[in-house]
């Protein structure tokens, strides 16, 4: 999402935010002032200097409310929309309104389109909503992506749409709209796709709203044992002619299995960063680094550097851990690109297992199956510009159930000397909560477990946000009752 520019004033109001703010770090719950009934679910969707925008959904209402840094409610809008036929992809806080961008799919026609809302910041809802874009030809709701990115100063809206056909091409369709939401031009790429599996991770603008679709691919038929099918593909989108460019990043002896792009914004240059493997073995070996030149529009040469064995050892014994696991890797979530032009990475290990059982029904035993979901340890490490790794870190981290819930993963602050990583963690109990730190220079520790204040109080780390430079936002819930968590670092 994007916000819109934040002042010295916000930062001012941001200090008063939740009070109590006491030498070094503080943390803090408050709850809000004012819900829709029998309330589900909350985002915080922008922060300026005037408020909070949160959206805010029950079963029966969705709405977009504006909350003071107190948490008293300034406004609340309804969001006119059936949440069971409809799917909101985003929604735009500007100046003077709010822009709320909802999917609807058509299963008899096959047709996912895209539809926009407005809500003026002083008025409701502008009725009916208008169809942006009709996508045809999509037989599977699953693999039909629908992405909307924007520059920070919100000069135009990029709709993106991927359509991952896995039997021949698969399709990205990418339009630039002025801020009324006119077209100003379009273009579709078709990939072919019928041996390859193309994961779609990341959208990303450079300087001059060029964009940048980064794929995770591998080869459909697995025993092929060609290392070059394990790649990263590049789509670049260029926004003064619309013309594409498709760049494949692999090397014959590696498997590059996670990445994830950064800008360097003095060069306006893309770095790509992640992870990759040997052989046959699924287990990360070490770390690649390559970058995308805007002279050239080529890819540079990768650069790799395989893991000490002791942090290799290190890595195994994790994972080796993890009983009855279906499948185990670590996925890169963030990068931040450093002053030289190197990365930080931050990772999750994810797998799943499996545990059957036997019930009873009418006196004859039936098996079921129960799928167990497991976020587990964080992996951050620091690689310079050719490819060596600075330093590495593993943060321990237990967490497991039996539906992808939004309680999950972590959250990642950045202050100017520190990383900061908050998250639960269900090996100390139910709801804990740990805080761990990460400087410049690679040292790790950890800062508090299970704060007595918030006992009982459970977090939504994946839609934490940033505020300042010193400050973090994290929905939270405690009880029946919603709020936010304040870290003030």
């Amino acid at each position: 999402m994007v916000t819109k520019t934040t002042t010295s004033v916000f930062i001012f109001s941001l200090i008063l935010l939740f009070s109590n703010i006491i030498h070094g770090q503080n943390i803090k719950w408050t709850q809000y002032s004012d819900v829709p009934k029998n309330m589900l679910a909350h985002k915080i969707i922008s922060v300026d200097e005037s408020g909070i925008y949160v959206y805010q959904a029950s079963r029966k209402i969705k709405r977009l409310a504006k909350y003071t840094f107190g948490l008293q409610l300034i406004t609340e809008k309804e969001i006119p929309i059936d949440s069971k036929i409809s799917n909101i992809e985003h929604i735009e806080i500007t100046s003077s309104e709010a822009v709320v961008y909802f999917s609807m799919y058509n299963s008899i026609d096959a047709r996912h389109g895209l539809f926009y809302l407005k809500i003026p910041h002083n008025g409701q809802a502008v009725l009916p909503p208008k169809n942006l874009i009709n996508q045809e030809n999509v037989p599977s709701k699953g693999k039909s992506l629908f992405q909307i990115v924007s520059p920070k100063d919100q000069s135009y809206q990029v709709v993106t749409h991927f359509y991952e056909n896995l039997k021949s091409e698969s399709v990205l369709s990418v339009a630039y709209y002025n801020p009324q939401l006119e077209k100003i031009t379009e273009k579709t790429v078709s990939i072919p796709s019928n041996t390859i599996d193309m994961a779609l991770k990341q959208y990303l603008l450079d300087n001059d709203g060029n964009l940048y679709a980064l794929f995770v691919c591998g080869d459909k038929f697995k025993n092929s044992g060609d290392n070059t099918r394990q790649f990263i593909r590049i789509i670049r989108i260029s926004k003064s002619d619309i013309k594409y460019r498709i760049t494949d990043l692999n090397d014959e002896n590696l498997m590059l299995t996670s990445a994830f792009m950064g800008l360097e914004k003095a060069t306006n240059k893309i770095v790509i960063a992640g992870f990759y493997s040997t052989g046959s073995s699924s287990l990360i070996q070490g770390t690649f680094i390559s970058y995308y030149s805007q002279d050239s529009e080529q890819m540079a040469p990768l650069n790799h550097q395989p893991f000490t064995g002791s942090f290799l050892a290190r890595i195994k014994t994790l994972v080796g851990e993890k009983s009855g696991r279906k499948n185990s890797e670590f996925e890169v979530k963030q990068i931040i690109v450093r002053s030289d032009g190197g990365a930080v990475l931050a990772a999750e290990s994810f797998y799943t297992s499996v545990q059957s059982y036997i019930q009873y029904s009418q006196g004859f035993p039936m098996t079921r199956y129960i799928t167990y979901y497991h976020f587990d340890e964080i992996l951050t490490l620091s690689i310079d510009p050719d490819g060596t790794i600075d330093w590495h870190q593993v943060i321990p981290k237990k967490q497991v159930s039996t539906s992808l819930s939004d309680v999950h993963s972590f959250a990642m602050a950045r202050t100017p000397e520190k990383l900061w990583f908050v998250f639960h963690d269900t090996n100390i109990g139910k709801g804990a909560m740990v805080q761990y730190n990460i400087s410049n220079k690679g040292d790790l520790s950890s800062i508090f477990t299970s704060p007595p204040d918030l006992t009982g109080t459970y977090m939504f780390p994946i839609d934490a946000k940033q505020v300042s430079s010193k400050s973090l936002l994290i929905p939270a819930m405690r009880g029946r009752k919603f709020g936010l968590i304040k870290i003030t670092y």
